[in-house]
């Protein structure tokens, strides 16, 4: 598949799939650093979910250069836009992986929408179900929906609903992708991990799958997490119990108001800092 490119808001040029998602996963790299989520110089950070790069890339700036970021991006054609997107970075430590991450090694087939790449997933049964909550998600707040789509406020309901609909058919068209995945605990081992200051988990449904390959002896190296959560079978509930388990306890949970109604949440969670 050939590659496009799309301008951020610093002016940088980047590599992608569709350039009309850039700017809405440019804002979405900076929701993540909430909640006492941060990162700081000669920190160690594991991007799974890494998609072309942007959340590495404000690491990177946020840490003035000097991090390690292993990235984790399953599905190819988007791998490789990740690769061209940060391969001649000053000084940034990259060890990017053609993989994801799941409770075993294995290789699964992923449903790759090349219009709406993030929401490439392992879990690509149910893409009606899916299309079904978008749709009514942006329905339901399009003040707060893609900037590709908001100007259907100004239309009458019955047209920007069936525009909303067309929309989000397009979406979730997909193709079938087969895509390897790792046991986070095996690449910590191959890679003589230490530590892992900021685990970023965005994985379309498959994040407990993620944190399931982690071995408890492990965990202890975790300093911070945060997570896109899709609630299903309370989820929520079994990742915190999860983290705190491990330590990792001071846990806030919040829904974007584009996705309210959804079962889409976002998780964020720190150790808490033990004092003197």
């Amino acid at each position: 598949m050939s590659r496009k490119e799309a301008t951020l808001a610093n002016g940088t040029r980047v590599s992608c799939i569709n350039p009309r998602q850039v700017s809405d996963i440019e804002r979405q790299v900076q929701q993540y650093f909430r909640h006492g989520i941060m990162v700081q110089p000669g920190d160690t950070v594991f991007d799974v979910g890494a998609n072309i790069g942007l959340f590495t890339l404000l690491v990177n700036e946020m840490c003035q250069g000097d991090v390690t970021v292993y990235a984790f991006e399953p599905i190819p054609a988007i791998s490789a836009a990740l690769r061209e997107n940060l391969h001649n970075i000053d000084r940034l430590r990259l060890i990017p992986f053609t993989c994801g991450l799941s409770d075993q090694a294995r290789s699964a087939t992923f449903a790759f929408r090349p219009n709406m790449p993030t929401l490439s997933s392992a879990y690509g049964e149910d893409s009606a179900e899916m299309e079904h909550q978008v749709q009514d998600a942006w329905l339901r707040n399009l003040s707060a929906a893609p900037l590709v789509v908001r100007w259907l406020a100004l239309l009458p309901l019955f047209l920007r609903t069936f525009i909303i609909k067309k929309a989000a058919h397009l979406a979730f068209a997909s193709e079938q992708v087969e895509c390897q995945l790792r046991r986070m605990s095996d690449v910590i081992f191959d890679e003589h991990v230490e530590k892992i200051d900021l685990l970023k988990v965005d994985v379309e449904k498959s994040e407990l799958d993620v944190l399931l390959g982690l071995d408890d002896a492990d965990w202890k190296r975790i300093r911070q997490v945060v997570l896109e959560i899709h609630d299903i079978d309370s989820r929520v509930l079994v990742i915190s119990a999860l983290l705190r388990r491990h330590g990792i306890s001071c846990i806030v949970v919040e829904q974007e108001r584009i996705l309210r109604g959804s079962n889409v949440f976002a998780l964020y969670a720190t150790r808490p800092v033990i004092l003197p």
